[in-house]
């Protein structure tokens, strides 16, 4: 059983990004071999996380559509910083956020 509307949404994406699924997929994987699957909506999880990181979003939107969903607060950091939301850390403390945002990405991979 498959994804229902992971194609379309990669296709969508390819469209937004100016590019053809065909060159996503070699871009992904190597190789365009793997989209009679994808066209199934069938994807695994190290397939799926790096189309995640192709494409800038996220494998809650490729499989189901649904957008990522930012705090307020986080929308636009560089504003946030700027308004002084984030007012009173220190450099270390800024340079910890970046690297928890770090950390979260690469566990995606994994």
């Amino acid at each position: 059983m498959g994804n229902e509307g992971l194609f379309e949404r990669i296709l969508a994406l390819c469209k937004e990004k100016g590019t053809n699924v065909t060159a996503v997929c070699k871009a992904v994987t190597g190789s365009s071999g793997n989209l009679p699957t994808w066209k199934k909506g069938n994807v695994n999880s190290e397939t799926l996380a790096a189309l995640s990181d192709y494409f800038g979003t996220t494998s809650d939107f490729l499989l189901r559509g649904e957008p990522l969903k930012i705090p307020p607060i986080l929308a636009d950091v560089a504003v946030a910083f700027d308004r002084g939301e984030f007012e009173g850390l220190t450099q270390q403390e800024v340079d910890a956020l970046a690297q928890i945002a770090l950390t979260l990405k690469s566990q995606r991979r994994l």
